[in-house]
């Protein structure tokens, strides 16, 4: 019931999207944090052990204090758990000092000779949510030289806390997030990450202590085709 990253012994119906694509990123060689994967069946072992599979609609108030937000919500609107499972992946923090989101093809224009790049200083989740924007730059997917860079606006930036938690920090002014070192790093890393997988990707990464590591992969879904 517990997956270890990087194991390959489950398919995305047992241990979900994320954690195959995490799988993936590592036997690509990939640098990914530490983590495992709370699979479906541990889901489901949890609701037959609290005797959950048939309390749809139930008070709340009868649910024990352990059960997670997710079983809580469900029960609260009588939606049952038939033909559902949630696996629960569960990694080490990385203490960013640049965050990077990552398109191997151009979503808005469709090119694939293009790779777009979204950073930011600090953790992702600023990006992620919205709160900031980030510098963007388009690449050159054979050179990596930059064909397009358009500066972001990051008065802050949130970096994790030593004893737990984030914290807002200003950032170092109007300087870009990714020096050219970094992002042709980078670049070379999606770039042979698209050939391992064999598709566009739609990468997250994070730098500590001038590494790189993915923290997610998956297809890209959406893009405008090339006209």
């Amino acid at each position: 019931m517990i997956h270890w990253i990087g194991s390959g012994l489950g398919g995305p119906a047992l241990v979900g999207g994320k954690t195959s694509g995490l799988d993936r990123l590592v036997r690509a060689g990939a640098s990914v944090p530490p983590a495992f994967c709370l699979t479906t069946a541990a889901f489901h072992r949890y609701l037959e052990a609290h005797g959950l599979v048939s309390m749809v609609g139930e008070r709340t108030a009868a649910l024990p204090e352990e059960s997670p937000h997710a079983v809580t919500y469900r029960l609260q609107r009588g939606l049952g758990f038939e033909g559902m499972a949630m696996p629960v992946v569960v990694q080490a923090m990385v203490h960013a000092d640049l965050s990077a989101l990552v398109f191997t093809v151009n979503p808005v224009t469709g090119r694939e000779d293009e790779m777009v790049v979204n950073a930011s200083w600090g953790l992702g989740e600023g990006m992620l949510s919205g709160a900031i924007t980030p510098d963007t730059f388009v690449l050159d997917k054979d050179t990596l030289q930059v064909r397009l860079a358009v500066a972001g606006e990051q008065p802050v930036f949130l970096v994790a806390r030593e004893a737990g938690g984030t914290e807002n920090v200003p950032s170092p002014g109007p300087t870009p997030a990714l020096t050219e070192g970094a992002l042709r790093t980078l670049g070379v890393l999606c770039r042979d990450l698209e050939a391992a997988f064999g598709m566009p990707l739609d990468l997250e990464a994070a730098m500590a202590d001038g590494r790189w590591f993915f923290l997610q992969a998956r297809p890209v879904t959406t893009r405008e085709r090339p006209k």
